[in-house]
């Protein structure tokens, strides 16, 4: 009915499986030519490249829609800098907790004021500037802050690091807030209990730098300052007049290597003693950190040399009293009477 007398059909592949084919068609009989089937051919070739790159686009479409829902169902607000610090990206969690809008986009760090004009407190814009400059130099930037207080109040940490490309070139900074309002009322609940034990608690990293303490650390030492960021040796170097029977740089490398130590101090001007014991954080098979404790033994000392005092008080009046008895036996002197003559002493 056509009138088709004459068809060439070339098989279209897209990813190595047939999706179609391409027809040249003719009204009159002939045969195809060898140049008019290499044609058809390419022309094919190109229509599976065209198959191919229509199924990617739309994959990529679909995966790109996925991911965002994924972004704006996380809990995490994220956001996204570029190497001027402008603002590209950020998810739904982000933007409400800094009231951001699409016109947010495009503006530089310093424009938004992002804790302040949350209404936020507890971390300084400069912190969370600093973080960035630190993920911007290939490092990762940390700082924390609040919202509202009282019984309700949330809090959280901002963790601002490099983001790369696919070639691992520094291409901009992906900063993630994490609400961390559990962990921190666990903390403080922890660093009640810490502070109501009555010895000193010191946290230290895998380079010996204090993480944190309690505050019966600072009475023991008699500091007044945050010992938090120091390291451990020179924290024991400032602390007054205490005088140790190990090199705390020992004490601190025996520490990391796994192994459990104990030394003991003394003031040389109020003539307090302390136990100082230390303790390796293992996590995972690895040495993480290590565990400080003080402890003021000043009474057991106390009552040690007393009791030694006491010993050999004791063994003086054995001597006197066997002297005593040697020499009733050659005078005649009662002993009953002597003893207790002697005991009322």
């Amino acid at each position: 009915k056509s009138g088709l007398k004459s068809i060439l059909l070339a098989p279209i592949f897209s990813a190595g499986e047939p999706v179609g084919a391409l027809g040249l068609i003719s009204k009159t009989p002939r045969h195809f030519a060898y140049p008019e089937v290499r044609f058809s051919q390419s022309l094919a070739e190109q229509a599976g490249i065209a198959f191919a790159n229509a199924n990617l686009h739309a994959n990529l479409q679909k995966a790109s829609v996925e991911i965002e829902q994924t972004r704006n169902l996380m809990r995490d607000g994220l956001l996204v800098f570029d190497l001027d610090k402008q603002l590209r990206y950020f998810n739904a969690a982000a933007g409400s907790l800094f009231h951001l809008t699409g016109d947010s986009l495009m503006q530089k760090y310093r424009e938004l004021n992002l804790i302040k004009n949350a209404g936020l407190s507890g971390g300084p814009e400069g912190e969370l500037q600093r973080g960035l400059d630190a993920a911007l130099k290939g490092q990762v930037g940390r700082t924390s802050f609040s919202a509202s207080g009282g019984p309700d109040a949330r809090y959280y940490e901002a963790v601002s690091s490099p983001y790369r490309d696919t070639k691992g070139a520094l291409v901009g900074v992906l900063t993630s807030i994490r609400d961390i309002s559990a962990l921190y009322l666990e903390k403080e609940k922890l660093q009640t209990i810490q502070n109501h034990i009555s010895d000193g608690l010191m946290m230290l990293d895998a380079g010996g730098v204090a993480i944190e303490h309690n505050q019966e650390w600072q009475r023991l030492f008699g500091v007044d300052e945050n010992l938090s960021g120091k390291r451990f040796f020179s924290i024991l170097a400032r602390s007054g007049d205490f005088t140790f029977d190990r090199s705390p740089k020992d004490l601190i490398s025996d520490a990391l290597q796994g192994k459990r130590v104990l030394c003991y101090g003394q003031s040389t001007t109020s003539g307090r003693h302390l136990q100082l014991s230390l303790g390796p954080i293992i996590s995972g098979g690895n040495v993480t950190g290590a565990v400080a404790t003080a402890r003021d033994i000043t009474p057991l000392i106390e009552k040690t040399v007393e009791a030694n005092e006491m010993a050999a008080k004791a063994q003086r009046h054995l001597r006197e009293l066997s002297q005593l008895a040697e020499l009733s036996g050659i005078v005649g002197f009662n002993v009953s009477n002597i003893y207790q003559k002697y005991l009322t002493k």
